[in-house]
């Protein structure tokens, strides 16, 4: 929220007491309650006594939350602050495709990796693929029965072949 330092007080200049316009405060606390991160960008051109006196008002009213508050003088700085506030908050581009990319990555290697395993039980491609297809994991092709294994349309020599390897005394790592 961008505000001027004098729209934050009742009166300009300020006298001793510094009493915050209402309106102003209210706004702030509705965007507390929406926001997670909330900053008010307070401007004026000079910062002098009066100017000080409304800043530390506003700190002293919303110390105890997660506003920030951020002085500017004209409205380069106003758009310099949220520039800056956005590549903070926000993760670039880059990032984003970095992280699809390491999950597509790695969704691929462990299912080929499964693939690979369920293959040296004896099986063919099509077979280890169509039991990833079915189970998801070699943990679960593990656990399951002989009527899974058969529901998963893989033929019954393959099926015992499969219950033999797992019933054996085996340490499956």
């Amino acid at each position: 929220m961008v505000v001027s330092l004098k729209e934050t007080l009742v009166t300009w200049p300020p006298d001793e007491l510094c009493s915050l316009n209402p309106h102003i405060v209210e706004r702030i606390e509705e965007m507390l309650k929406i926001h997670r991160h909330s900053y008010v960008i307070a401007t004026s051109t000079l910062h002098g006594k009066d100017e000080h006196a409304a800043l530390i008002a506003l700190q002293q009213k919303f110390f105890d939350t997660n506003l920030g508050i951020l002085v500017a003088h004209n409205a380069q700085d106003c758009t310099d602050h949220m520039s800056t506030i956005a590549k903070v908050m926000c993760k670039t581009g880059k990032e984003v495709i970095q992280a699809q990319v390491r999950w597509v990555l790695s969704s691929q290697t462990s299912s080929e990796v499964i693939v690979q395993a369920l293959e040296q039980l004896g099986l063919s491609q099509h077979q280890s693929n169509v039991l990833l297809d079915c189970f998801g994991s070699i943990a679960a092709v593990a656990a399951s029965s002989a009527a899974q294994l058969q529901q998963s349309s893989v033929d019954s020599i393959t099926c015992n072949n499969i219950l033999d390897f797992f019933d054996q005394d085996k340490i499956l790592v």
